[in-house]
């Protein structure tokens, strides 16, 4: 896992220390640079597989390469490459890259299995393409200034370059105050951009000319699977989760896992304590709250059951006030996820003795384990069975709890093939007061490849491409880089993605079960009581802390927030605060997204 970045242009060895310096959190082990006439690379490395000095920047024939990742399937693809003459000369993930590239163009990438974004320059042709892998596990961003192209694996390695204009993308704030991200290739400064996941790009270095992001991968369907039954289904799932545990457990260093005794986590356990005897997991715990948020009895239950050497970190508002309070410091964007904050104080707990973490990650994407998912099914299994009938549906009232009241039933119903999105943090009506009605201009919608009559792989898609890759991965990787930990999402492996898009529904979701199939193989390896546990989310109570401990990072963001009052609605959002703390209302998640929000732009000169 490394940090890469680099420009094109004339030579400027003081330009690219400087950019490689802002991420050197990234990677401490090794830094290394290409300059040449028309571009300049570097990379701090963080070394994981084959920790030999002087690999980096990768080389061949007119190809040279940054990269950050770890390439999984690497021996497979080297022993084809051998077979066909290629030549090696280290034991390297990353030295497969160029000579497949080579052969094979940007076709090359969908046959990567791992996690990365990488830079690959061509002097012959003179063009420089940057590439994400297909889940989004490692962003990449870029930009052009003063008609040079820049890229970074952190949007805060291009905010950093001297004179650059930095203005707020007022579009992308929109989406961001919505749905807690920004999707589709955009951040949240006007002409700086991200490449999407499974996409790349192409630029031309003589002329400075930037293709639009292309997508190389698509989930595959396997229709075949609508035919086996669920004990098949159950065998197969379980061997592709067991193969890429053990193809993520490739490691010249230490490795554990984060494990919160939920199913995901824990049969990535079971999974990794077989192949490794003294396993070491990690969990936290909320000591002041013995309900809701703390989840500790199950990790430790899970732990004793598989014998792993187990730490469990106590999260405090103490233990994370000094976070908090340099938050602008540690995201690289802003994204409404408050678990970035106990996760960041795990993963320094757990790089005291280990440099790569297994994560459950995507299981809930990939098998509906969200609530959200139930509840689309089983309305569009209503519409689909009565029809478009309201007074059918508000027949059926007696079924449902407040949060589903029959006329946003009907709604649900109505809107579905249209737009989804997880999150609703503002909604479009509290936007247009807290904006001043100015600019708001929704995002269009997330379009899918997969059948639009089929509600659970329409949603699913629209999560792989914005929740998953733009939130919870974002958050994973800038949480665990600020520590120097590699964090790796074994239920992402191509083969398990491709595996739950064929999947029919009734295996994902059975009664109120969500992510049926999983539970199923964790019955035959966990306590009965972990496999069917009920869904409850890794919930930080920021609301309760905001009230009382945390309450002057509150006012010190609140006076911040008052530079920008032609962007925010102040009194509007004053309001909300007063609420919340008066404990008239649950506010946390409005309050984090524009605090965090103002915060950020403070720090990094972000202007209006």
């Amino acid at each position: 896992m490394c940090g890469i970045t680099g420009f094109t242009g004339d030579k400027d060895p003081e330009m690219l220390n400087h950019l490689l310096a802002v991420i050197e959190h990234r990677g401490r082990d090794e830094r290394a640079v290409h300059i040449s006439e028309n571009v300049s690379m570097g990379i701090n490395r963080f070394a994981i597989v084959d920790l030999s000095k002087g690999l980096y920047p990768m080389y061949y024939k007119d190809l040279c390469m940054v990269y950050n990742g770890e390439i999984y399937n690497f021996k497979d693809i080297k022993r084809q490459l051998i077979s066909r003459g290629v030549k090696f000369k280290s034991g390297s993930d990353a030295e497969v890259i160029l000579p497949l590239y080579d052969l094979y163009g940007q076709k090359s990438f969908s046959m990567l299995e791992g996690m990365f974004s990488l830079a690959i320059y061509d002097s012959k042709n003179h063009t420089l393409i940057l590439a994400r892998d297909k889940s989004g596990e490692k962003p990449i961003y870029y930009t052009i200034h003063n008609k040079r192209f820049f890229f970074s694996s952190e949007l805060k390695g291009l905010l950093q370059i001297k004179n650059i204009s930095k203005k707020i993308n007022r579009s992308a704030l929109y989406e961001y105050l919505r749905h807690g991200s920004v999707s589709g290739g955009n951040t949240l400064v006007t002409d700086f951009y991200k490449i999407p996941p499974s996409s790349f790009i192409f630029v031309d270095v003589t002329k400075n000319t930037i293709s639009q992001p292309e997508c190389y991968w698509h989930p595959k369907i396997d229709k075949k699977l609508t035919d086996s039954n669920e004990a098949d289904l159950a065998d197969i799932l379980e061997s592709l989760i067991e193969k890429s545990v053990n193809s993520r457990m490739l490691s010249d260093v230490p490795l554990g896992v984060f494990l919160s005794g939920g199913v995901d986590s824990s049969l990535i356990t079971y999974f990794a304590a077989k192949k490794k005897s003294g396993l070491r997991t990690y969990s936290i715990s909320f000591p002041d709250f013995k309900s809701h948020y703390n989840e500790s009895a199950y990790s430790q239950s899970v732990s004793k059951f598989l014998n792993t050497k187990h730490t469990e970190l106590q999260c405090t508002a103490g233990s994370i006030k000094k976070i908090i309070k340099n938050i602008e410091k540690y995201i690289d964007e802003p994204i409404d996820d408050p678990a970035f904050l106990p996760t960041m104080l795990l993963a320094k707990e757990a790089r005291k003795q280990v440099k790569v973490v297994l994560t459950g990650d995507g299981a809930d994407e990939l098998f509906a384990g969200y609530y959200r998912y139930q509840k689309e099914l089983f309305t569009h299994n209503i519409r689909k069975t009565l029809g478009m009938n309201t007074r059918i549906i508000h027949n059926i009232e007696h079924l449902f709890s407040n949060t589903l009241t029959p006329d946003i039933l009907y709604k649900t119903l109505s809107a579905l093939d249209i737009h989804y999105s997880p999150l609703n943090i503002w909604t479009d009506i509290e936007l247009n007061t807290l904006l001043s009605g100015k600019h708001c201009n929704p995002p269009s919608a997330v379009s899918g490849k997969t059948p639009i009559n089929d509600p659970l792989l329409f949603m699913q898609e629209s999560d792989l491409k914005r929740y998953l890759s733009e939130q919870v991965l974002m958050k994973s990787d800038k949480a665990g880089m600020i520590e120097n930990l590699e964090l790796r999402a074994p239920y992402l492996d191509t083969k398990i993605i491709n595996f739950s898009f064929g999947l029919p529904s009734k295996y994902k979701i059975r009664n109120i079960n969500g992510k049926y199939l999983l539970r199923k193989i964790a019955e035959r390896h966990l306590p009965r009581v972990t496999a069917w546990r009920q869904k409850r989310g890794f919930s930080v109570p920021l609301g309760e802390w905001f009230r009382d401990p945390l309450s002057d990072f509150i006012k010190d963001s609140c006076e911040m927030l008052e530079d920008y009052p032609e962007l925010i609605n102040i009194p509007y959002f004053m309001q909300k605060v007063r609420m919340h703390m008066e404990n008239k209302g649950d506010f946390k998640d409005k309050m984090w997204t524009v605090l965090l929000l103002a915060r950020w732009m403070k720090y990094n000169n972000i202007n209006t």
